[in-house]
């Protein structure tokens, strides 16, 4: 992404290099290895998506798993086993 938006920016002064000032037209970007928290990397934004991938995705093994802790913890302390996730007939 760094490197499309740097690109772009190169491409838009090349083609306006008329019209900017010389103190534009000579200016250089930031380089990748002088970014602060790695921001130009790709770092930041692949642990980003990562997270997003695993918020929004459905994994069917964990959540079973989970219902099956909760069901054998309740099951232990003798309390009164329901599912957490409550189909029609109950929820009605």
């Amino acid at each position: 992404f760094f490197d499309a938006i740097q690109a772009f920016s190169s491409f838009v002064v090349k083609m306006n290099s008329e019209r900017l000032p010389d103190a534009i037209k000579n200016a250089n970007g930031p380089d990748k290895e002088n970014m602060p928290l790695q921001l130009g990397s790709g770092k930041v934004t692949g642990t980003v998506v990562r997270g997003l991938t695993r918020l929004w995705s459905v994994d069917t093994e964990r959540e079973c798993q989970c219902e099956a802790a909760a069901f054998f913890a309740a099951y232990s302390l003798g309390l009164p086993c329901f599912s957490f996730r409550s189909n029609a007939l109950e929820a009605a």
